[in-house]
């Protein structure tokens, strides 16, 4: 009776776990993937895989050296063809370039490609790889998003040992008749230039502590969670919300809204400018609700209006006056492709001070007048939506729109606790983000070098340290060290952002006081991106 071989097929996830948490967010719901899958057949005791070239390895050196577990293990069946014949399909398919060191292909010839072939053509088995798991790239490229990133993830791929390893083998050597140059490279060297390529290859990994002094002064080393306070000075100098509590346009707002011979409307309006420009003092409340029911007659009132109302959600009110859901849902609701140019929000003047008055009412201490926006659902996601889409130049090319609405995230970041940004759970080792929190990450750092304005630039990059470095302003004056996001850090470092900083990094100075604040800032969170 011939000899049988039971022939397995192993599968990993190479996002650990994001790629089911966060692929719906990026992708949709129609291109939402479950794991990013690498395989690897498992025969004669040994783990054959496909990255640059064809290599086997014992599986458990396989799996401590690459800190990964399989999810599943598949039975695919029994073979009769000995070891011997499967490693000689294994340097013929080398030879002749079908599975070589160099025709990798995340769509056509991929791992799991490999992983099919070597279980129908090189064992001769009934039963290959999963159709789930081969639809994959193609269900994930057909996003706009996988379109987007393609190029980054060209190379999702296991890198294969070094040729003198002392556990592997691979058959391009084999097939050549000699060994690799630098074949003294270590299992953990190649790990590190699969994850210098592949940025899915730790994602969802969390950084072991670090015990060792900084390298250089320029390059800290944190511990797992905790950093220097004295290694960020310029973004400690940014720890409260921004406001804008300037009362010199108070009588203009007032005199352009009494135009008409409404006294009533006069004297309230009048009494109200007094009261605005005394901080915390009470309001009218009968002059409040004039200005929110009526700030939306004409642009011109609207502006006015709204000038006024960034200053009344600085003062101390005794009942739910509606502001915040007004302005709230006549910015959402210019924020899909259904646009009204009769809004009066489509005023560049008025949609920034609609912004000026939502962040300002974010900021202040008056809590109570915002709590619509985490109460009704959707709201604050809408809002979020709405201002990032004001953040893109192509799409809003008013800058005192773009630098009002990246206030608004900043101050929603610096003050909202229900984003995940204070709350961690740290029994994975790392914080947990919140899926809010990943939009608006990934928002702010898109095209980000791209932003003209260099105020808007250091709101965006501000509203990044924020979720990187989630310090408030009490723990500014009281704690002795900055706590890190590892997630958000190795979320940044496994999306690519980590270039744009490098990028900005590398930027001219110009001489003016902007200019050396961004560098300053970027010059801070680089080093922590690079480190963990």
């Amino acid at each position: 009776m011939a000899t049988t071989h039971e022939i397995q097929l192993a599968i990993y996830d190479l996002s650990q776990g994001m790629a089911r948490s966060l692929s719906t967010q990026f992708l949709g719901p129609n291109h939402s993937i479950e794991i990013i899958p690498h395989t690897a057949i498992l025969a004669y005791g040994r783990e054959y895989y496909f990255g640059a070239g064809i290599a086997c390895d014992d599986p458990h050196t396989f799996r401590q050296t690459r800190q990964m577990q399989p999810i599943e293990i598949v039975t695919l069946g029994r073979t009769q063809s000995s070891r011997a014949a499967f490693d000689a399909w294994c340097v013929r398919v080398t030879q002749d370039g079908t599975y070589g060191p160099a025709s990798y292909d995340l769509m056509r010839r991929n791992c799991n490609n490999f992983s099919h072939d070597a279980a129908l053509r090189g064992l001769n088995l009934s039963r290959g790889v999963p159709e789930w798991i081969l639809a994959v790239p193609e269900r994930f490229l057909s996003s706009p998003m996988g379109q987007m990133i393609r190029p980054m993830l060209e190379q999702m791929q296991v890198t294969v040992p070094g040729a003198d390893s002392a556990t592997g083998s691979n058959f391009f050597t084999s097939a050549a008749g000699g060994t690799r140059s630098g074949g003294n490279d270590s299992n953990s060297q190649d790990l590190e230039r699969s994850a210098a390529v592949n940025p899915w290859a730790h994602l969802g990994t969390t950084s072991p502590p670090c015990t060792s002094e900084p390298k250089t002064e320029s390059q800290p080393e944190p511990n797992s969670t905790i950093l220097r306070k004295d290694q960020f000075p310029a973004l400690l100098q940014y720890t409260r919300p921004l406001i804008s509590n300037d009362t010199k346009m108070v009588d203009i707002c007032v005199a352009k809204l009494t135009t008409s011979d409404d006294e009533y409307k006069k004297d309230l309006l009048t009494r109200l400018g007094n009261e605005l420009k005394e901080p915390n003092s009470p309001l009218d409340e009968d002059a409040i609700e004039l200005l929110v029911e009526n700030w939306k007659e004409s642009k011109i009132h609207a502006l006015y209006s709204l000038m006024l109302l960034r200053l009344v959600v600085l003062h101390p009110l005794t009942k739910d006056t509606n502001i915040v859901q007004s302005i709230a849902a006549t910015l959402t609701s210019n924020s899909d492709n259904t646009k009204d140019q009769y809004t009066v929000v489509n005023s560049a003047a008025v949609r920034s001070m609609a912004w000026c008055a939502l962040s300002n009412a974010i900021g202040s201490d008056q809590n109570q007048i915002v709590t619509t926006l985490y109460t009704e659902q959707g709201t604050l996601e809408k809002l979020v939506d709405a201002a990032l889409l004001d953040l893109v130049p192509e799409r809003q090319t008013r800058v005192e729109v773009r630098q009002s609405a990246s206030t608004f995230l900043y101050n929603l970041i610096i003050k909202d606790k229900s984003l995940g940004i204070a709350e961690c759970n740290n029994d994975m080792g790392g914080d947990e983000i919140s899926d809010m929190v990943v939009t608006l990450l990934c928002g702010v750092m898109d095209g980000l070098n791209d932003e003209p304005d260099l105020t808007t630039k250091i709101r965006k990059v501000l509203v990044v340290s924020k979720i990187l470095f989630p310090i408030s302003d009490e723990e500014s004056e009281q704690g002795t060290g900055i706590r890190v996001n590892t997630t958000a850090v190795n979320l940044v470092n496994n999306l690519g952002f980590t270039d744009i900083f490098i990028a900005m990094s590398l930027e001219d100075v110009e001489p003016n006081d902007d200019s050396k604040k961004l560098v300053a800032l970027v010059k801070e969170i680089l080093p922590v991106l690079r480190s963990i």
